[in-house]
């Protein structure tokens, strides 16, 4: 009978999510899907040039796998209605994750209803406004969870099998984004936690050298399309752009500038740095012969800033990067009139989390984006809150060596998003932190009845 009722309860939560996705589609603004997506341009045109027979063409600042996922959409519904399954399908994509966290919850025995698992991961709003963008985000946290799947099955049971699913799977990750490229080549400190239990040391070196030869082969061809359409051998060409907008913030929330005097600032900077034949970069950071040099200029002001700027910008970024809602995504895609108040605050001196930023952003906004912003911080806020206590009592000694493995993982991910933190970058981790909620919820619940319940009986 309760295995029945929670089977209900679910098919109920997966109807909700159907109809506010639904709803949320129906009433956004035209073209809202492409013309909102960050950075959609950099994926729609090579899918479009895939679609008509031209190739992939220029994929330097993106992995193929997204263009290669627009395109299917492209090739199957007609580009009329490429936007419209690529929500349906992205939304989809969400549910599983939703189902795989849930096996995650199940396998690594955490203390909470899996069906409650399945609630904050699907019903996340910050979740759920990227599926209706033409950006990564959605595709790269699937596979990314899948990674994390693959992880626990290989903590557990150290097998050739599992080993070369997590290879592959850490291969379609550095596809879907670049940047998920950096934490899979870390794949040996999960070896290295896994031999501290005292596990063969010769079989985790073997696995080693197996997974990083399928991975660096998975790269090696990426870098050998790049060099067939550019003349040179590299995987992502951005990191000369992505080390410029680091600066930017370094220098914005570190120093507490405005965003226009960092930006002169950081342009001043590689104008001082760079001779005559490499002028052309100052107004072209993106252009491939310019990365290594752009990059490097950045990197040495980055190294050589004091101290306590970079902890400052820091700390500004990872308290972004974990309590900022995406509020701004809601907005755009239902034509709110917030763009001046937000990008007034997004420029103006200071963090992201100031409280006069926070309280001038509130007095110049309409009511719609007002509410968007209690929900979308709300949720943030508060499920993180529920995060600690989950993590707290949901860690035992049985889970502890395969959280430890994904926490080194997430870490990675907030030390290479350094100054750049944002509701965005935390989309693939917030099924993981939505588990810990859910156990944190779970935990404060079960305590509020067995506190009611004695008061009850006290009577």
């Amino acid at each position: 009978m309760i295995s029945e009722n929670i089977k209900y309860y679910k098919i109920f939560i997966v109807i909700i999510f159907l109809l506010v996705n639904y709803i949320a589609h129906i009433y956004s603004v035209d073209n809202a899907t492409y013309i909102y997506g960050a950075d959609a341009g950099r994926y729609y045109i090579p899918a479009l040039d895939f679609v008509s027979g031209k190739g992939l063409g220029d994929i330097s600042s993106t992995g193929p796998l997204y263009p290669l996922y627009i395109a299917s959409h492209i090739w199957i519904f007609g580009e009329h209605y490429a936007q419209d399954a690529l929500v349906i399908t992205q939304s989809f994509l969400l549910l599983v994750t939703g189902y795989i966290v849930m096996l995650l919850a199940k396998d690594t025995k955490l203390p909470t209803p899996l069906l409650i698992v399945f609630m904050f991961v699907v019903l996340n709003p910050n979740s759920i406004m990227v599926t209706h963008f033409i950006q990564t985000e959605t595709v790269f946290t699937f596979l990314l969870i899948m990674y994390f799947y693959f992880i626990k099955e290989y903590v557990n049971l150290q097998n050739t099998r599992t080993l070369l699913y997590l290879s592959i799977v850490a291969v379609l990750v550095s596809y879907a984004r670049p940047a998920g490229m950096y934490v899979m080549l870390f794949f040996f400190l999960i070896t290295m936690l896994i031999g501290f239990k005292g596990n063969l040391k010769v079989k985790l070196i073997s696995h080693c050298i197996v997974y990083y030869v399928i991975l660096l082969t998975g790269l090696g061809l990426l870098a050998s399309y790049n060099h067939k359409i550019h003349g040179e051998y590299f995987v992502s060409a951005n990191k000369g752009f992505v080390f410029y907008d680091q600066y930017i913030g370094l220098l914005q929330y570190g120093r507490n500038l405005s965003a226009f005097d960092a930006h002169k600032i950081a342009k001043n900077t590689l104008k001082n740095e760079v001779d005559q034949s490499q002028s052309i970069c100052i107004d072209n950071l993106a252009l491939i012969q310019c990365r290594d040099k752009v990059a490097s200029t950045y990197i040495k002001k980055i190294i050589n800033e004091d101290p306590a700027v970079i902890f400052k910008a820091f700390s500004s970024s990872v308290a972004s990067l974990m309590l900022s809602g995406g509020a701004s995504n809601f907005s755009n895609y239902y034509g709110l009139d917030t763009k001046k108040q937000i990008n007034n605050f997004e420029h103006s001196k200071g963090g992201m989390f100031q409280i006069t930023k926070i309280i001038k952003l509130i007095e110049n906004t309409n009511m719609s984006y007002f509410i968007a912003l209690i929900v979308f911080w709300g949720w943030a806020v508060i499920t993180k809150i529920l995060m600690v206590i989950g993590i707290y009592h949901g860690i035992s000694q049985d889970n502890k060596l395969y959280f430890y493995s994904i926490f080194v993982l997430i870490l990675l991910f907030i030390l290479e998003y350094m100054f750049l933190g944002q509701s965005r970058w935390r989309v693939p981790l917030d099924p993981i932190f939505m588990m810990f909620s859910a156990v944190g919820a779970t935990y404060l619940i079960r305590k509020f009845k067995k506190q009611h319940f004695r008061h009850i009986v006290s009577k």
